[in-house]
């Protein structure tokens, strides 16, 4: 890693990378043989040691499971079963629900009809708690903070409901739960993702409904409890299975991935940013043979957000490399051909080696594997911050911060401002601004998550800040939460 230290009214830390490339990609590890049917998977430090451990629902084996990242090379797991009568069990995800800085797991259960949450009494032993009991079959569930009150809430899509609902965290011990159905009318839900697409603060909702093969979105109105105003997104995507959001063309605003089973397609959607009914698709791949995962990701360091794809008709696992342009084009590159009922899949920097791991499961077999990401090493060049004419003025406080940072700028003249986080190897993760201003004083916060609104793990960050196109900052910050 090369690191140089400039003064520029005060200390910068520059990193920035452009590696260098190398063969496929990804390299198979087998994390457990014997997981029956995997139907979910997610990452979350839950023991709180600095790695991430996996998370996974089995659908013919009723679990939700936790594998614990031993910390050592070659990575090793401790599996802990924390729940083996989850009939059907869909999806799995993890959040701090109860607000005691310790994570929840979450689950739905297809069979069950549940959305429940398991609270942790140590490493192996998790009491269950259930949100509803009559939501049939569940698919998918989310959690984040919807109604802006400080609270994890939670998201769910029901197949056998064609409902995407919302229950709000109302405190309490144990938690209690106020429902909220944002629509009935997605025939044979599937998916649902939490995402800010309109850029006004509050988070908006989008779903996939694979009965009636519909994308839409929900805007959230900021008001509490929430009020949603549905948009449609596309209506022909046949068997839609899974949704996701991201930022793909580096323009502020999150664009929508999706993929199809009926159509065999990955897409993407480009929001333009102007008209919540206006979204320009891009057929990411029109050959992806019953297509049930998706996900967003920069994988090859590049500051552009990848795709990868699972495919349960061909038993694929791909990735495809975003070119940087707008709209993006992609690059298939084939990581697995042997995943039989190809479906779960999640990513996390399993070995700590500063790239994007792809972690994914098998339906028809009782596989998990994560693939560690190869794509990129070494490091050749870096990039400093130039002096304009007339000086920026740029103070960021606290620093290290825990909760919240703030960059104040004073702007000298009118023009483009760009302010990005970016990690300690270059890649980035967040963009805060990407605007025009005029002249004067501006503050921008950053509160520790990504581009996902997931929180960020512990360390070392960069705020880069560009004027005109022109790289002026790269101060280093340090995140304790």
């Amino acid at each position: 890693m090369l690191l140089k230290v400039l003064t520029i009214s005060f200390i910068f830390i520059i990193i920035l990378t452009s590696p260098f490339f190398s063969d496929n990609g990804f390299s198979e590890y087998l994390v457990d043989g014997t997981f029956s049917s995997p139907s979910g998977l997610n990452t979350y430090d839950i023991n709180e040691d600095g790695c991430p451990d996996i998370l996974g629902s089995s659908w013919n084996g009723g679990l939700i499971t936790i594998w614990y990242h031993q910390g050592d090379t070659p990575v090793s797991w401790n599996r802990v079963d924390i729940d083996s009568g989850f009939t059907g069990a869909s999806f799995v995800n993890s959040a701090d629900l109860n607000g005691d800085s310790v994570p929840e797991i979450l689950g739905t259960a297809w069979y069950a009809y549940e959305v429940a949450y398991w609270i942790k009494q140590n490493d192996s032993l998790w009491i269950k708690y259930c949100i509803d009991s009559s939501f049939i079959q569940a698919h998918e569930v989310q959690a984040e903070d919807i109604d802006n009150d400080g609270d994890i809430d939670v998201l769910g899509a029901s197949a056998g409901l064609n409902q995407i609902t919302l229950w709000l965290n109302q405190g309490g011990e144990p938690l209690v739960w106020n429902e909220q159905v944002i629509c009935s009318t997605m025939t044979g839900a599937r998916s649902v993702w939490p995402v800010d697409l309109d850029l006004d603060g509050d988070l908006d909702v989008v779903g996939a409904a694979a009965g009636n093969h519909d994308i839409r979105w929900w805007e959230n109105d900021g008001q509490n409890p929430p009020g949603f105003t549905e948009h449609l997104v596309e209506s022909n995507f046949y068997g839609a299975h899974m949704v996701r959001a991201g930022d793909v063309n580096s323009d502020s605003y999150p664009d929508i991935a999706a993929v199809g089973w009926q159509i065999n397609q990955v897409a993407v959607w480009i929001n333009d940013g102007n008209n919540q009914s206006s979204w320009t698709q891009v057929v990411v791949d029109q050959y992806f043979n019953s297509a049930l995962g998706v996900g967003l990701a920069n994988l090859n360091s590049d500051n552009y957000l990848d795709i990868f794809a699972t495919s349960e008709g061909s038993g694929d696992l791909a990735w495809y490399e975003n070119d940087g342009l707008d709209p993006p084009g992609w690059n298939k590159q084939t990581i697995d051909y042997s995943l039989p009922g190809a479906w779960p899949l999640a990513c996390a920097d399993i070995d700590a080696d500063g790239y994007i791991d792809i972690i994914s499961g098998a339906n028809y077999s009782t596989y998990i594997n994560w693939y560690k990401n190869t794509t990129y090493t070494g490091i050749s060049e870096f990039i400093e911050p130039v002096l304009i004419s007339t000086p920026l003025n740029c103070f960021i406080h606290p620093n290290p911060f825990s909760a919240t940072t703030t960059i104040n700028l004073s702007l000298p003249e009118s023009g483009n401002i760009e302010i990005s986080i970016y990690n300690i190897y270059g890649a980035k993760i967040n963009q805060l601004a990407n605007q025009f201003l005029t002249s004067g004083s501006y503050r921008f916060t950053w509160n520790g998550f990504n581009q996902f609104f997931k929180p960020v793990v512990p360390g070392i960050y960069f705020i880069q800040v560009k004027f005109k196109n022109t790289c002026l900052i790269n101060q280093g910050i340090l995140f304790i939460p």
